[in-house]
């Protein structure tokens, strides 16, 4: 009996130890997600896994650093197990639906987009995928309803109003959009009536782009952006009547990745505005002001004097 008891005793360091020891894995292996070290996350992932496979939370952050890694069966099955130890985790569903429609089941990324929203019901980035989940089904009724629930939950969110880097398929029509430019003038404007603070778009919504265009192999009917391509710029610019400006640094970033665009896509027609000109261009492109074109045809429809008023 004395021995037994000596016996758990010593042991007792052991387990606590232990115990110990998978709390700091599991700091080690989040910190490796933060640094986007996702290989070296998942080993110690798996180390807690093995110690405490009740565990949800080793699971979910598994399963994020797997859909950086493109393994997105991977991370739909670690959310899986993420949810069944816990339900209630929001970030579960995310994950998963991203997963999803990475997969092309948009189905079931709306399931988890909806049941997302159940316990968070004023999340953006759930309606917001939603409605894109929506848009790719072609069920633009809903995706309607979804971003006007967004846009009582937060009128400002551009996002929903330019929904960079899409491609959306309309009566076998696809079309590429692409929001943002620099305002010059904004001293001029209001926050938040005439100008946003988010103009310019970010990093990720220019790999969203990219991403959306090489899932349909580069081609596309049209492109509608706000700005042009550096080189449809430059040529602007030498037309002096119109006063356009070739130097907005602000700006270079983005017309040079619509310069790539250019190169890459295969496109009908390329409509853009910004410049306040009406303009039949190179390369099968058409600045537009104050003209309403048939977006197949170009032929205008409508014309009016912007500045009238």
């Amino acid at each position: 009996m004395i021995k037994k008891i000596l016996t758990a005793f010593l042991l007792l360091p052991t387990l606590l130890c232990a115990q110990i020891n998978t709390e700091r894995v599991m700091t080690i292996a989040r910190n490796a997600l933060y640094f986007e070290d996702y290989v070296l996350s998942i080993q110690y992932f798996n180390q807690v896994i093995n110690a405490k496979p009740y565990l949800y939370e080793p699971y979910f952050f598994r399963g994020l650093a797997k859909i950086n890694l493109d393994d997105f069966q991977g991370a739909e099955a670690d959310c899986n197990a993420a949810i069944q130890r816990n339900p209630f985790v929001v970030g579960a569903y995310q994950i998963r639906g991203l997963a999803r429609i990475r997969q092309n089941n948009y189905d079931g990324a709306i399931e988890d987009y909806k049941t997302a929203l159940k316990y968070d019901p004023e999340n953006l980035v759930l309606w917001h995928n939603l409605s894109l989940c929506h848009m790719q089904k072609e069920d633009y009724g809903a995706a309607k309803e979804d971003l006007g629930k967004l846009l009582k939950i937060a009128p400002r969110y551009t996002r929903a109003y330019l929904m960079r880097g899409e491609v959306y398929c309309m009566e076998d029509i696809s079309i590429f959009v692409m929001g943002g430019g620099y305002s010059i003038d904004k001293h001029l404007r209001t926050e938040g009536i005439s100008w946003w603070s988010q103009e310019m778009p970010s990093e990720e919504e220019y790999n969203h782009a990219l991403e959306n265009l090489k899932r349909i192999n580069y081609k596309v009917d049209y492109i509608i952006t706000h700005t042009a391509p550096s080189e449809t710029v430059y040529y602007l610019s030498t037309l002096r009547s119109l006063g356009i400006k070739n130097d907005v640094v602000q700006e270079q970033q983005l017309t040079i990745f619509l310069d790539e665009i250019q190169r890459k896509v295969t496109y009908k027609h390329w409509y853009f505005g910004h410049f306040h000109v009406d303009l039949e261009l190179w390369r099968n492109q058409t600045a537009l002001l104050s003209c309403v074109r048939e977006l197949e045809t170009g032929k205008v429809v409508r014309q009016w004097d912007p500045y009238e008023g």
